[in-house]
């Protein structure tokens, strides 16, 4: 073995790699015969051999009083030490990729064109996404939202909510919308100041925002998964939500 690299990343000193190295190549020695094999003081060669015994790479036989004769375990213990470090390693790597998505947010993009596909991906966000630990935030500024599907929004969008106990702030720029919705118990309603201020509806749920057009001749929606724009959507939508009027 002439390099320490297969092993030193196993979380083994430089030193204690070189004193069961040593061992290796003798077999079995005492602290004296390490001590020169390995060039340094027997203080930390005791210290190296308590490193690998904590390993289980060494055993120690004694041979006197206070005395002991060292021989190496075999190599094969290696594989058991990488094993345990890499479940350990899976075991923290949920909460290690939560903290490094928390500061590096890289937004992803995914669009969809026609009814079939956004109504597919509404059923399928609504069913695994939806929770009631988070707010549905939605800016309505057309009717197209209700007109293009009134079947899926009553027989599935709504009494999906419902079930999971999701909570809805609904801006809205049309009356009966707003009507309709605030109908619903787990709906606030208030309606937008300006009719109509843009064309589309707007979605904040989580880290995620929404944009759907739904005219006839052009329905598609945009999809933006980024916590910091979320975040930033949600801010906006908050400003705006506090100069609304609130719809009984």
């Amino acid at each position: 073995m002439t390099s320490h690299a297969p092993i030193g990343f196993l979380g083994l000193s430089g030193r204690a790699i070189g004193v069961y190295r040593a061992l290796l190549l003798r077999g079995n020695a005492k602290v004296r015969d390490l001590t020169l094999a390995c060039g340094c003081v027997r203080q930390l060669v005791y210290e190296a051999l308590a490193e690998l015994e904590s390993k289980g790479l060494v055993v120690r036989s004694p041979v006197g009083k206070n005395r002991y004769e060292y021989r190496p375990a075999s190599p094969s213990i290696l594989v058991d030490i990488a094993k345990q470090q890499t479940n350990t390693i899976e075991s923290m790597m949920p909460k290690l990729m939560e903290l490094y998505q928390s500061k590096i947010d890289v937004p992803t993009f995914r669009f969809y064109s026609g009814w079939n596909a956004i109504r597919s991906y509404w059923r399928e966000f609504g069913e695994t996404k939806m929770n009631a630990d988070t707010v549905d935030e939605t800016i309505s500024a057309t009717e197209d939202w209700y007109a293009a599907d009134h079947p899926f929004m009553e027989n599935f969008w709504e009494p999906n909510k419902i079930k999971k106990s999701v909570k809805t702030k609904l801006l809205a720029a049309h009356g009966w919308v707003a009507e309709k919705q605030a109908q619903r118990k787990n709906y606030e309603v208030r309606m937008l100041t300006k009719e109509k201020p843009f064309h589309g509806d707007i979605t904040i749920y989580g880290d995620t925002v929404h944009y759907l057009a739904l005219e006839k001749e052009n329905q598609h929606m945009a999809v933006v998964v980024s916590a910091q724009i979320a975040h930033s959507m949600h801010e906006l939508f908050e400003i705006v939500w506090e100069k609304s009027e609130v719809v009984q």
